[in-house]
């Protein structure tokens, strides 16, 4: 579960950021890889939906795709399609965040009425 926290948020934070994103699809064949070049940031991000992370041949592309842009020392993140439900998801880290961060307030503010 903390792993799918993790993509999650990732995927949150990517999508909050979309300055100077080049945008680029793949559709040789019955898939429509979605890939955004951020140039600004050295990072290539690849979207990948259920069916197309299964394909053998996608997963080929993918390689070519990481080498070509390590060699340029751009990070490369693959985004897969999960079978969970988002939304719930999605709902869990929001309440997770929220109580770590009322956790970490409390404990900031413990020596401050130890003195009172």
């Amino acid at each position: 579960m903390q792993d799918e926290k993790f993509v999650i948020r990732t995927a949150l934070n990517c999508i909050s950021h979309t300055k100077s994103v080049e945008t680029k699809s793949s559709e040789e064949s019955d898939f429509c890889m979605e890939m955004n070049v951020r140039n600004d940031r050295k990072l290539v991000e690849i979207w990948l939906s259920n069916g197309e992370k299964e394909n053998p041949m996608t997963r080929m592309d993918i390689n070519g795709i990481c080498d070509k842009y390590k060699k340029q020392n751009y990070l490369v993140a693959v985004f897969e399609s999960g079978s969970e439900n988002l939304f719930q998801n999605t709902l869990d880290l929001l309440v997770y965040n929220r109580k770590r961060t009322a956790e970490k307030e409390v404990r900031e503010r413990k020596p401050e009425y130890a003195l009172q």
